[in-house]
């Protein structure tokens, strides 16, 4: 086997700590009950060995749950790899269901095919990938999912919400469930990349084409052009720069990372008026929430998902581009016609964790 999938259980039993109180956080090894789950051993933290890279494809939340099936809040799940907080990526507890009977609405982030030249390839059926499709399964290496280098860690931590904002202690259990790609040693590594087409020699390609489909009428193409050399000066090839590939935190210019966030309104909105997510005015009360870019000639975002949990006064939502010949309303009411309902609900049939 070239790679190994696997899932890597982050198991947080608030239950039994004596519950994680609004406002305050909870990391992998704090505490002796918040466990990882290899599938072979549990520990109190994951990591590679030094022979090993890796890529984290998708994140899966079970739970917090109520008795009565209502999900705790949570203000975000984040990744920590090797003890450095990666910032791009933050979740709530409505952003990723995990693979099961309760959450059928779990399209199109598990399984599915990756294009290798002419032909297709599955995922495996259950594999997760709400992050992206990692280079070591034939991802196009601009998902820029997160690297993990050799003898790196992996940990999660967990932060519940302030009072004001609408959190309250967590007294149910946990757990952060992680879809994983493992390519252990050089020459795995090399055949990996020789066949799904991104290692040409001991150069990792990251070029890609950027299209801007709305410049005065016409299309604009931006080239851009990167490999990264995986050779070490007197050793040959290495894996110690594969965290210099795009979602590595060692990435150099241009960066690429995954974009995932969310916002909660921090004021009371205004009866037709919208409501912009900016610290303008205090109306998100996090950067992480800012939903307001004005970005340079050399910033862009590609959007690709967007879900809405309304409220009951709801309508309308909309992606609003300056300079758009028009910028269309979506309509997203509090019923089961929102045309972007989340990935998860604020209810569902309890479960024992």
């Amino acid at each position: 086997m070239l790679q190994l999938v696997k899932t890597i259980d982050f198991d947080f039993d608030f239950a039994t700590t004596g519950t994680m109180t609004a406002g305050s956080t909870a990391e992998t090894g704090d505490n002796a009950n918040y466990d990882v789950y290899d599938g072979i051993k549990w520990t109190n933290e994951y990591s590679l060995d030094e022979q090993s890279i890796g890529e984290i494809a998708g994140i899966e939340l079970l739970g917090p749950i109520s008795a009565l099936g209502v999900r705790d809040k949570v203000e975000y799940v984040r990744l920590r790899i090797n003890g450095e907080e990666y910032k791009h990526i933050n979740m709530n507890e409505m952003m990723a269901p995990p693979y099961s009977a309760y959450e059928p609405n779990n399209g199109p982030f598990f399984g599915g095919k990756v294009r290798i030249g002419d032909q297709y390839e599955n995922l495996p059926h259950s594999f997760c990938h709400n992050i992206g499709k990692p280079m070591l399964l034939g991802g196009d290496p601009v998902e820029a999912v997160p690297k993990v280098g050799p003898g790196e860690t992996i940990s999660i931590e967990v932060k519940a919400p302030r009072a004001v904002q609408g959190g309250a202690t967590i007294n149910n259990r946990m757990i952060v469930r992680l879809s994983v790609v493992q390519a252990r040693g050089i020459d795995m590594v090399q055949k990996l990349g020789a066949h799904y087409g991104w290692l040409s020699g001991s150069a990792v390609d990251q070029n890609f084409v950027f299209r801007d489909m709305e410049v005065n009428g016409d299309i604009e193409e931006y080239t851009v052009s990167k490999s990264i050399d995986m050779t070490e000066s007197g050793q040959g090839f290495q894996l110690d720069d594969w965290t210099e590939t795009y979602g590595g935190l060692n990435a150099s210019k241009p960066y690429v990372y995954p974009y995932i966030r969310y916002a909660n309104n921090a004021v009371d909105t205004t009866t037709n008026e919208e409501y912009v997510f900016t610290k303008v005015g205090s109306k998100v009360l996090q950067d992480e929430q800012v939903l307001d870019w004005n970005f340079t000639k050399s910033e862009a975002i590609k959007l690709d998902h967007v879900g809405v949990t309304p409220h009951a006064n709801h309508k309308y939502t909309r992606m609003f581009i300056n300079g758009r010949d028009s910028n269309p309303y979506v309509w997203t009411p509090d019923s089961a016609i929102n045309a972007y309902p989340m990935p998860a609900g604020r209810t569902q049939p309890p479960i024992a964790l």
